[in-house]
């Protein structure tokens, strides 16, 4: 199990690509979050790499900074220490947001494609390269 610990807002930094791919929660939507956290307190911890790159919470994040919140509650991911791996991570673990710019998740899913190994066609047989499992078709 990951342990959670807390850290201060300050030591943390947005991923360098997170703009180039998702969206700001804004308008209503955002003071609705910020209000949830500053109710009820960060529920969901941040995913930062080694050296303190946000890769899931950067919205969190953001507002907490917003409210002065001065500690959060992260888990280090000790395994992301290489920039394509945070990259890929920062991707698919904010794939799933409702709202974001269609053309950012198009850049999103492209990016994902390349970083992950993906090709069209080929042996159905062979290795998947991201997880090293084989086919058994």
């Amino acid at each position: 199990m990951e342990q959670i610990t807390k850290l201060s807002v300050h030591s943390l930094k947005v991923h360098p690509r997170n703009q180039e791919f998702f969206d700001d929660i804004e308008g209503d939507t955002y003071e609705q979050f910020k209000k949830s956290i500053q109710d009820d307190g960060v529920l969901t911890p941040l995913i930062v790499a080694p050296d303190m790159t946000i890769i899931s919470g950067n919205q969190r994040y953001k507002a907490c900074k917003d409210l002065g919140v001065e500690l959060v509650p992260v888990i280090i991911r000790e395994e992301l220490t290489n920039d394509d791996i945070k990259t890929r991570q920062l991707i698919a673990s904010n794939f799933g947001r409702l709202k974001n710019n269609p053309d950012k998740m198009r850049k999103a899913i492209a990016e994902y494609v390349e970083l992950v190994g993906f090709k069209n066609g080929g042996n159905r047989k062979s290795e998947c390269k991201p997880c090293g499992l084989k086919s058994e078709k």
